[in-house]
């Protein structure tokens, strides 16, 4: 299991929805949406992470389905 950097949440990395490639590292994610946001700017999250609830960085796939 790996965490998503976007949303915090956890990922399968053996059987990941979304993976992205960025600086020779993959990259594991729960949703598309999270992916696309991580590719927009990949150094905000990698620099600056989450907490362990991933309350920094939401996604907009993690807001629906917690509302």
């Amino acid at each position: 299991m790996t965490t998503d950097p976007v949303c915090g949440m956890k990922v399968d990395n053996q059987r990941p929805v979304m993976a992205y490639e960025y600086k020779g590292r993959i990259y594991y994610f729960c949703s598309a949406g999270c992916r696309d946001e991580f590719s927009y700017d990949p150094d905000k999250f990698i620099k600056k992470g989450n907490d362990k609830w991933g309350r920094r960085f939401l996604s907009p796939q993690y807001r629906r389905e917690r509302s």
